[in-house]
């Protein structure tokens, strides 16, 4: 049994997905209160799982700005929680970070430093620190904005200027997050990990604009977020070899791509209906060397 704590259920969903196919029990906690130490410790006393995958973390960095003793609360002390809990009932405590978290040029793998360019950022950053010092067993997941099982409301929200950030990011479907995790706990992975995935790293309002216009909301203006800061680092997945079965990560364009009215109406595309920014990232993984500038237009 895995226990996945998110605030977005469609995100969860998809992860629960990709474990279910994978042989896995998931169950989601939508909602949960993670910097509640009793609301943590209840859920994995009553289901005693195998790992306790933590994503109810608050991912908006304008929020944060404006609040960080709220940022360091959600996205670093409610990770104490987690280990806690898991360590009493000999769970293993799983942390989904964003690849922005490595700010600065070039391709940055697991063993790199983490860089601070925001609240938001640095809370995330310590989070990991609390989860690795507290927890042995415990794993960081890192990737880049996770595409839901649903993608028009994101689409809408881009259409109405919904404020994006700039940096190099790869998407990565849910389904695929589920999969990576599901290898990294039979390969009993610690520390921090890569999610790999395929196709090549493009500036994340382009990746937003092309989502909506493939979805038919095309978005009519594309702000770019000041507070996404100059980071332009692509992930690369130096574990991958540890990583048992993990097959070969699909390509979300792919998935775009099929006929829209398979997609939204028809409803035989789980993928082409909507997406959900999970705020600036920047990232690339796989063995192959990544384009270091964004494609042209």
């Amino acid at each position: 049994m895995i226990v996945i704590l998110a605030r977005d259920p469609d995100i969860a969903r998809g992860v629960q997905q990709g474990l279910r196919d994978a042989g896995r029990e998931a169950e989601i906690k939508v909602d949960v209160d993670a910097t509640n130490m009793r609301g943590v410790r209840s859920i994995v006393a009553e289901l005693r799982p195998q790992a306790v995958v933590h994503m109810a973390f608050l991912d908006d960095a304008v929020a944060c700005e404006a609040n960080p003793d709220r940022a360091f609360l959600h996205n670093a002390e409610s990770v104490i929680n987690l280990a806690a809990a898991t360590l009493e009932f000999a769970a293993i405590p799983i942390v989904w970070s964003p690849a922005h978290v490595l700010a600065g040029a070039g391709r940055r793998a697991e063993d790199d430093t983490p860089t601070a360019t925001s609240t938001w950022t640095e809370s995330r950053i310590r989070g990991e620190v609390f989860l690795r010092r507290a927890a042995p067993r415990g794993l960081v997941i890192r990737s880049g904005p996770v595409l839901s099982p649903a993608l028009a409301s994101e689409a809408r929200r881009l259409a109405n200027g919904v404020t994006v950030g700039s940096a190099l990011v790869q998407p990565v479907l849910a389904s695929w997050l589920g999969a990576v995790l599901h290898a990294a706990l039979v390969s009993q992975l610690q520390g921090v990990v890569h999610v790999p995935t395929a196709g090549p790293a493009r500036p994340e309002h382009e990746i937003w604009k092309d989502i909506a216009e493939r979805v038919g909301a095309v978005p009519s203006q594309v702000k770019v977020d000041p507070m996404a800061g100059a980071g332009s680092a692509v992930l690369r997945c130096d574990r991958l070899d540890e990583l048992s079965d993990v097959g070969q990560p699909p390509d979300w364009t792919t998935d775009l791509a099929r006929p829209r009215g398979a997609g939204i109406e028809g409803g035989r595309d789980r993928w082409s209906s909507r997406a959900v920014v999970r705020h600036p990232t920047v990232r690339r993984a796989g063995r192959t060397e990544a384009p270091q500038t964004p494609p042209p237009p």
